[in-house]
């Protein structure tokens, strides 16, 4: 037997009202406290959406992003209420209300509205993209160049623009007329933090484009190392034009970096010993201590521009031992366990 009734509860002006049932307890998990102690969304509808914590949902904005990730509503299409009256982002919640949720569908959007979003999105006008997102506007929308606000923001390494297409609804893996994924524009250039942030929310790390290039070799080739470690611990796969990229380096670059390591033996040798039969020659001193000098500079200056020469050889041997663990030991370790 299910026992029902209507219970009238003041707190603070705020009038809240359930149908209390013997089996609330155990309803969907929730006990009575988190019951009366939650903000509670509904439909139009009359149909409970959630039940977000209070201190899960500070404001009317932490609120949105809540029901973003349980109930996957993008956040700008979300229209909140509470007592017929709208509800700003900005509007503080402290204590246990009723709210009513309504989702209005995109605007559509004239082909200058697109490119306003997409050139706020790679120039990083984060409140400006906030505003075109507020109407709302589909942040999927197509450039005239086949590219996506999300690929621009991505590609320019806009972490907090992303984040706010993201919470727009925008499809992290959708692609350009080339192919390309966001997570391919962010390891191109070197963005590890935007990188980060799309594989957190769920980027194929894997995705390919037209040449069959995935995000690891845009970040391989390009040189930049920490989006290469992000990506292999992300589970990336070595793909064939890496594979060629690695031998071929490894047959060209191993002897540059073998003739450098014999350049610094003889002009520290130089340095040291030639000296004690010139010391009448002070020019030739002074050359011999400045020429290890100066190879020095060069060296940390072409390794300014390209970190990852000086990585390469781990990277030889970390990146096909990573991909031989993932591919070969992995999978029959778990067989036997």
């Amino acid at each position: 037997m299910i026992v029902s009734a209507t219970a009238i509860c003041n707190r603070g002006n705020t009038y809240l009202s359930c149908s209390l049932q013997r089996d609330i307890f155990q309803t969907h998990g929730r006990s009575m406290r988190d019951v009366w102690t939650a903000v509670r969304v509904w439909r139009d509808s009359g149909e409970e959406v959630a039940a977000i914590p209070l201190e899960k949902a500070s404001d009317v904005k932490a609120l949105k992003q809540r029901l973003l990730k349980q109930c996957q509503m993008p956040r700008f299409r979300q229209r909140l209420f509470h007592r017929g009256s709208f509800m700003k982002d900005a509007m503080r919640l402290t204590s246990p209300i009723d709210v009513k949720l309504t989702l209005v569908p995109f605007v559509s959007a004239s082909k200058q509205q697109v490119r306003d979003l997409a050139e706020a999105s790679q120039k990083g006008w984060l409140s400006k993209v906030e505003d075109i997102l507020k109407r709302p506007q589909d942040p999927d929308g197509l450039a005239s160049d086949g590219y996506r606000a999300l690929h621009y923001a991505s590609a320019n390494g806009h972490t907090e623009v992303v984040r706010l297409l993201l919470e727009a609804g925008a499809k992290i893996n959708k692609r350009t007329d080339d192919r390309v994924t966001a997570l391919c524009c962010a390891a191109n250039g070197g963005h590890a933090e935007t990188a980060r942030l799309l594989l957190e929310e769920g980027a194929d790390v894997n995705e390919v484009d037209e040449s069959d290039s995935n995000a690891l070799s845009c970040a391989y080739f390009n040189g930049h190392l920490k989006a290469v470690w992000l990506l292999l611990e992300a589970g990336a796969d070595m793909r064939r034009d890496v594979v060629k990229c690695i031998a071929i380096e490894a047959v060209f670059i191993t002897p540059l970096l073998c003739v450098m390591a014999v350049l610094y033996i003889v002009s520290l040798f130089y340095s040291m010993y030639i000296p004690l039969f010139w010391l009448d020659d002070r020019y030739a001193v002074l050359g011999c201590f400045l020429s290890p000098i100066v190879l020095l500079i060069l060296t940390w200056l072409y390794l300014r521009t390209r970190p990852i020469i000086f990585w390469k050889p781990i990277l030889w041997v970390y990146i096909p031992a990573s991909q031989f663990w993932k591919h070969v030991v992995s999978p029959h370790a778990d067989k036997l366990d």
